[in-house]
């Protein structure tokens, strides 16, 4: 009784949906209205999502390299579990 209440729940469960297309560029301003020369670099980035959604962003090169920071870690943390034997999957 207990598996097929699992698959009825992994077939119902929402899933969020995934990256189609993720773009990036730097962009530098070389002035803006408020300052004559500012120069300052930002990471604009683009996702589409498989359900058709789009989502632009603009970050600052110090939030981006904090962006770049965290995801390293948490693949980092991804890969120790996999490598702990209790979570592998027995054949």
């Amino acid at each position: 009784r207990r598996p097929a209440s699992e698959g009825t729940a992994l077939i119902q469960r929402s899933r969020l949906p995934s990256i189609q297309d993720f773009k990036w560029r730097v962009d530098v301003a070389i002035s803006t209205s408020s300052l004559a020369r500012a120069l300052q670099p930002s990471i604009l980035m683009m996702m589409k999502l498989s359900d058709g959604t789009a989502h632009r962003f603009e970050v600052p090169v110090a939030k981006f390299q904090e962006l770049r920071y965290n995801v390293a870690l948490i693949l980092k943390e991804m890969n120790d579990l996999e490598k702990r034997s209790i979570l592998k999957i027995q054949d």
